[in-house]
């Protein structure tokens, strides 16, 4: 087995997401809080929050893994940047956004 994460949620997890590497990881909790972790040491590196207005559904890395993309309950898309670590962009879908991918 891997590390442990060091800082754990508060609320349940909704949605996991390794980059390519898996030397970092994202995770979604209740109530809509993102936080990005380094797989090798379980530290918590970035924490996003409030991330969306609802429960967040799904989460996916781009290819480079500089970038993921979060989607939510309450149709709410986003990408995130990890090097400027904070939001890059948001789209509205209209309605639950329950997958998304790269």
């Amino acid at each position: 087995c891997g590390a442990q994460l060091q800082e754990g949620s508060s609320g349940s997890v909704c949605a996991l997401a390794f980059d390519q590497s898996d030397q970092t990881c994202v995770s979604a909790s209740a109530p809509a809080v993102l936080r990005v972790w380094d797989v090798a040491t379980g530290q918590l590196r970035l924490r996003f929050e409030p991330c969306h207005k609802s429960t967040v559904s799904c989460i996916d890395f781009h290819p480079g893994g500089t970038f993921f993309s979060s989607g939510s309950a309450d149709g709410g898309l986003k990408v995130w940047d990890l090097r400027k670590q904070k939001e890059l962009q948001s789209y509205r879908a209209g309605r639950p956004v329950t997958a998304c991918r790269f």
